[in-house]
């Protein structure tokens, strides 16, 4: 184990830019100062040498926000899409959250004006609470909601140890567009066209409440069943409710996603045991 850390204090000079960054800086262990150069290195904040984001091996490379904001940019303009792009720093500058909502790429649920459009989230940490990511979703305008879909569809992650591809990054938007456009939007008519029983989708959360066999928080389940109402009569309409739910109740966006897919699985399995 890591005991009484030190950090070098020689930090090289690194330009200016708009989030957080992160040094590589020689790190040693304990009064004798043994080196460990060569085997760990710590992540330390450039602005605060003495905050530590992590202590990783020497094959670990640093990503900084700033590349991965710009990379994923210059993608989506050589894409000739124009999102609308959300940023956030977590965790101390340790991490960054980006959301993108593609206006001009959507498609219509019901047929009936139910527009949802593509969401592309990404992410990039130097606490090592993630690689560079991007996790492919919907969002529906008129009710501000973010819909996961579940990474079978669609992903993109890249390990902490070489350079970023703009070119690796732009076929994965472009993928995921396609499938949106496609096994995206029939998993979403499917769900429109899935009908199903209010008093047993009532009785299923209550269930799953008692049991705790769901893995979702007993307050998202008793959420979820308050927020529905008797007209919820489709696959669909639970899908928006507890996207609805979490969307407002859920502030960790990583929880968010992980429940709302843990919802999704529950009702998903229950239509097809026609249990609901």
């Amino acid at each position: 184990m890591l005991q009484m850390l030190q950090i070098a204090q020689s930090l090289p000079e690194i330009e200016e830019t708009k989030y957080t960054q992160a040094v590589e800086t020689e790190l040693f262990l304990g009064r004798n100062k043994l080196s460990l150069a060569g085997s760990y290195k710590a992540l330390t904040n450039k602005k605060n040498p003495k905050q530590i984001f992590a202590i990783v091996g020497e094959g670990y490379e640093v990503i900084q926000h700033d590349e991965v904001v710009n990379t994923i940019q210059d993608a989506v303009e050589d894409l000739n899409l124009n999102p609308t792009t959300k940023i956030k720093e977590m965790n101390e500058g340790g991490r960054i959250h980006g959301e993108m909502i593609f206006h001009s790429h959507y498609v219509d649920v019901t047929g009936d004006g139910d527009v949802v459009n593509l969401r592309v989230s990404f992410d990039n940490s130097y606490d090592c609470s993630t690689g560079v990511r991007m996790n492919f979703g919907a969002f529906h305008p008129t009710k501000r909601i973010m819909l996961f879909i579940g990474e079978r569809y669609a992903k993109y992650y890249h390990k902490h140890t070489k350079g970023l591809n703009k070119h690796e990054m732009a076929s994965g938007i472009k993928k995921g567009g396609e499938l949106f456009q496609n096994r995206i939007l029939k998993m979403f008519q499917d769900m429109a066209n899935t009908n199903v029983d209010y008093q047993k989708v009532k009785a299923l959360l209550e269930d799953a409440a008692d049991k705790k066999t769901s893995g979702i928080p007993q307050k998202y389940l008793s959420s979820v069943q308050d927020a529905l109402g008797w007209g919820t009569h489709s696959l669909w309409e639970l899908y928006l409710t507890y996207s609805e739910v979490l969307s407002s109740e859920c502030e960790s966006i990583d929880a968010r996603g992980r429940h709302a897919l843990k919802f999704l699985s529950l009702f998903t399995k229950a239509s097809k045991n026609g249990v609901i």
